[in-house]
C-alpha cells in the first residue's frame, strides 16, 4: 500500500492521508517517478467509471499521519489554475530551485542521480514480426489497420487457469483511441474487439491485484530464452503481471463486449 496526501485548498484543510493499492497508485500517478497529480488531469485521462472506482476505494482507507510510513504521492484539488507552480514532470524532486533551500536542492540532486541506476526495465515492445509468427496475430494486426495495438486502458474481462495442458486464457477488451473528443470530454474510441490470448504449456507466471475492473496500462508480447512466449500486463488499475508458456495463440472477436464500461 502507498500513502496519498490530499491538498484541497479549503480553509480548514488538514492534509488528510489515504492508502492506495499499488495499482490504484499507478492509476493516479502513471509516469516514472511521478508523485504529484492534479485531480482535473486525472479525471481528464480516464473514463468516469474508472475515476469513481479509484477515488471511492481511496476514501475508505484513511490513515493518521502518525501511522503513515512516508508520503508517496500528493493529489491536488482546486489547483488547476496554479499548476505553473508545480514541476512539469509532476515529480517533487524536479521542483524549481527557487522554491526550495540549498539543502533541499542538494538532496533532490542526489535523488535524481540515484534514480538513474534504479529505473525499472521498460515494457518490451511487441513487434509486427512476432505477431506474424503467432496464430491469430496477423488478424490482430489487420483489425488495427496494420499497427501493433498498445492495449492502453484496455480491460481484462476474464482470466482462467486450467491444469490440463497447463493452460491459461486471458480475454481483453481492446480498442483504438482517436484524437476526437465526445460531448463529455472523453476521447472517442473505435475498433472495439475482444482479444483472447490462449497459452498452453505454462512454465512461469506472476499475476497480482485481480479486481472488478482490471484496466491495464499496456500489454507486450515477447519471446522467452527457450523460444516460448511471454505475455506481460503493465499495471493501471487491477490485474498486472506476466505469463510465460511454450505455445501462444490469439483469437479476435470484433465488437464491443456487453460487460465493458466503455
Amino acid at each position: 500500500m502507498k500513502n496519498v496526501q490530499i491538498r484541497d485548498g479549503a480553509d480548514n484543510a488538514t492534509l488528510s492521508i489515504f492508502r492506495a493499492t499499488e495499482s490504484e497508485f499507478s492509476y493516479l500517478f502513471p509516469n516514472p517517478g511521478q508523485d504529484i497529480e492534479i485531480i482535473e488531469d486525472f479525471i481528464a485521462r480516464h473514463h468516469e467509471s474508472h475515476v469513481a472506482e479509484v477515488l471511492n476505494n481511496l476514501w475508505l482507507r484513511p490513515i493518521h499521519k502518525s501511522k503513515a510510513d512516508g508520503i508517496h504521492g500528493t493529489l491536488f484539488y482546486n489547483y488547476a489554475d496554479k499548476r505553473h507552480h508545480l514541476p512539469a514532470s509532476k515529480r517533487e524532486i524536479d521542483r524549481d530551485p527557487s522554491q526550495i533551500n540549498q539543502a533541499e536542492r542538494e538532496l533532490y540532486a542526489r535523488m535524481r542521480e540515484d534514480e538513474q541506476g534504479e529505473a525499472d526495465a521498460p515494457l518490451p515492445v511487441t513487434t509486427a514480426e512476432l505477431l506474424g509468427e503467432i496464430p491469430g496475430g496477423q488478424q490482430l494486426l489487420e483489425w488495427f489497420d496494420g499497427r501493433v495495438p498498445s492495449f492502453h486502458d484496455a480491460e481484462v474481462l476474464e482470466l482462467s487457469l486450467d491444469r490440463k495442458m497447463a493452460r491459461c486464457s486471458i480475454k481483453i477488451h481492446a480498442f483504438q483511441m482517436t484524437s476526437e473528443v465526445d460531448a463529455k470530454g472523453f476521447f472517442v474510441l473505435n475498433k472495439h474487439a475482444l482479444v483472447s490470448f490462449r497459452l498452453e504449456g505454462v512454465v512461469n507466471l506472476e499475476l497480482n491485484d485481480f479486481n472488478e475492473q482490471n484496466a491495464i496500462y499496456g500489454l507486450a508480447l515477447s519471446r522467452t530464452a527457450d523460444q516460448g512466449f511471454r505475455v506481460e500486463l503493465d499495471p493501471a488499475y487491477g490485474l498486472f503481471g506476466f505469463v510465460e508458456a511454450r505455445i501462444l495463440a490469439i483469437d479476435l472477436e470484433p465488437g464491443k463486449p456487453r460487460e465493458s464500461v466503455y
